[in-house]
């Protein structure tokens, strides 16, 4: 398996490190190895510790993996250099390749009705774009929500405090391909203020509920022809991400509750480790082996 990025992106020495194979755009690969075009679409406010945290879980399968940087162009991220984004993201429309997956992450717009994000027109047509040209799209966290909003009229609701931790998901549908080889109970990292509604998302006949939480609610769901992948939790997050929102959040002086089953021994002064990471690639591999390709090739 060989991840295929752009020259000087910067997520390539970190991936390095952590011995994932990378190639640029240009070098000989393994054409014995199908190539799948995956396109990100980055909405989170710190663009290369979200390419690292997706990336690294592309590294599962036995295929090329070409990936294509989006972003809006109707919003320019704050926090990141107009430079930084000219150099290595594209919108939609200018990607020439076909695109067989897209993956959409988690935004910081979470306080906003759908309506109300500043881009939110174009991730409507982007949307609409993938329906019609992308074999499937995962949309993660509260690209999750919007993705349901948008395809099903199924609006989120705002909870009486942040639901920050980790929590046990038991399965639903084994027989579905997203749950290939998930454990019956899997640990996911949830980090939001909002939530969807069981009996709303029950009532979708051509959407499929495949995994739920007791105390996080609805977690993984697929549309009924596997071309939209709903993941309502973080399972890309990095061990220390939760920890970093939490010291963020005390600095804000939110005055956040510790994140639950997170740290050992409930304590932020340990460090905590990845326990959802399992999960995390069988997920992705999951996605990409039995809806990308659209070959069913198990790996």
């Amino acid at each position: 398996m060989t991840l295929i990025l752009q020259q000087g992106l910067p997520a390539i020495s970190l991936l390095n490190e952590e011995g994932i194979r990378v190639k640029t755009i240009g070098q000989a690969i393994d054409e014995k190895l199908p190539l799948l075009n995956i396109g990100l679409l980055n909405l989170m406010p710190n663009k290369v510790e979200t390419e690292v945290q997706i990336l690294r879980l592309l590294d599962v399968t036995n295929f090329n993996i070409r990936i294509h940087l989006i972003n809006t162009h109707t919003y320019k991220s704050k926090n990141t250099a107009p430079e930084y984004l000219k150099a290595f993201y594209k919108s939609y429309k200018e990607v020439d390749e076909k695109i067989d997956g897209l993956i959409i992450t988690g935004a910081d717009v979470e306080f906003l009705d759908f309506e109300e994000v500043k881009y939110w027109n174009e991730l409507q047509q982007i949307m609409d774009w993938a329906a019609r040209e992308v074999n499937s799209t995962l949309f993660i966290c509260w690209a999750s929500q919007a993705g349901v909003y948008h395809h099903y009229g199924i609006d989120k609701y705002k909870m009486n405090k942040k639901l920050s931790g980790i929590f046990r998901h038991e399965i639903l549908l084994n027989n579905t391909p997203i749950a290939y080889k998930l454990e019956a109970e899997n640990l996911v990292p949830h980090s939001r203020y909002t939530e969807l509604n069981y009996s709303e998302l029950k009532s979708i006949p051509k959407l499929e509920i495949v995994s739920t939480s007791k105390e996080a609610g609805v977690y993984l769901m697929t549309s009924s022809d596997g071309e939209k992948v709903f993941a309502t939790g973080h399972s890309e997050y990095s061990a220390e991400t939760l920890k970093q929102e939490y010291l963020r959040d005390k600095k804000k002086g939110v005055n956040p509750s510790i994140p639950l089953n997170y740290f050992p021994d409930n304590n932020p002064a340990k460090t905590p480790k990845a326990i959802w990471r399992k999960h995390s690639k069988q997920l992705f591999s999951n996605w990409l082996s039995f809806y990308v390709n659209r070959q069913g090739k198990r790996i």
